[in-house]
C-alpha cells in the first residue's frame, strides 16, 4: 500500500544535496534509519511489517521509504510478490531541465 509520494511537474533548479542532507536529519531525527547501497535480495509483509532481505540479512520495518530511484518498480514488485509476467507500469517522463 503507497502512503505518498513526490510529484513536481516542473521542478526548478535546487541545491540537491543540501536537500538530501536536511532531509536525512530530519528523518533520523524523528527514530528512522537510511540503509543506502545495499541489495534487496527478497522481501515479504509478515504481520503487517515489511521484512527485507537485505545483503543475506532480514530486516523488519512498520514503513519503508522506496527510494530505488528507476529501479523502485522491482522493489515494490519484490514486497508484494509480484511476479515478472504482472502488468506492472512504469513510466519514465522526457528529460526536462528547465520549467516551461
Amino acid at each position: 500500500e503507497c502512503f505518498g509520494g513526490l510529484f513536481s511537474p516542473s521542478t526548478g533548479i535546487l541545491d540537491s544535496h543540501s536537500f538530501y542532507l536536511n532531509l536525512l536529519t530530519d528523518v533520523e531525527d524523528n527514530g528512522a534509519t537510511v540503509i543506502l547501497r545495499s541489495k534487496v535480495e527478497d522481501a515479504d509483509v509478515i504481520d503487517n511489517k515489511v521484512c527485507l532481505n537485505i545483503d543475506g540479512n532480514w530486516l523488519s520495518a512498520d514503513t519503508v521509504i522506496n527510494c530505488a530511484g528507476l529501479h523502485s518498480h522491482n522493489i515494490a514488485a519484490k514486497i508484494h510478490k509480484q511476479s515478472k509476467d504482472d502488468d506492472t507500469t512504469t513510466w519514465h517522463p522526457p528529460k526536462q531541465y528547465f520549467a516551461k
